[in-house]
């Protein structure tokens, strides 16, 4: 049930324009529960918010792309999906419904990627844009997509401001601005 408690609020979310950071313990399914939210998305079940939709596009660090492949093909093996962690020529995304990539391969790869229109941006460990000043943060803060997700079992490893960077990522414009945000919280 709590799988699908996390499956219905991410559709709630996704239909009233909102971003979202699926923050728990490792082990409760938050990979699960996007994996059904992305087919949710597919079979229809979850109506979609735009009519020309671009791919879904999952950010991990290089660890966990095959972990990804591995999992998308195992719940829901219907999704088109490319691993897009290394510099290549072909950077065609139309014939997937996925692409699963890294965070530096965002950083590497933003003049390009900044130009996609992706429909869910998931950014799995998100602790890795905890940091506002970091190119990676800047990078993902570029990416175009309808509906952003960021997925983390540390949303705070050392400060609030940590929260703050993926909070602003997902959801653009909820929090004051930085430094209102951390005078309002000491």
């Amino acid at each position: 049930s709590y799988q699908k408690d996390g499956y219905h609020w991410l559709a709630f979310l996704y239909k009233n324009r909102f971003g979202a950071c699926l923050a728990d313990d490792m082990g409760l399914g938050k990979t699960i529960q996007v994996i059904a939210f992305l087919g949710g998305i597919a079979e229809g079940l979850i109506a979609s918010r735009n009519a020309q939709q671009g791919p879904h596009l999952i950010v991990v660090p290089p660890t966990l792309v095959f972990n990804w492949q591995h999992e998308l093909q195992l719940f829901y093996p219907r999704l088109r999906v490319l691993a897009y962690a290394k510099a290549t020529k072909n950077k065609d995304f139309s014939a997937y419904d996925v692409v699963i990539t890294t965070y530096d391969r965002v950083r590497l790869d933003i003049a390009f990627l900044k130009q996609q229109q992706f429909h869910v941006l998931v950014l799995d460990e998100a602790q890795v844009i905890k940091n506002l000043q970091m190119g990676r943060t800047a990078a993902i803060r570029q990416l175009n997509s309808i509906f952003t997700i960021a997925v983390t079992g540390t949303p705070i490893e050392n400060h609030l401001g940590e929260y703050y960077s993926i909070i602003d990522v997902a959801v653009p414009g909820l929090l004051p601005d930085y430094r209102q945000f951390m005078r309002a919280v000491e």
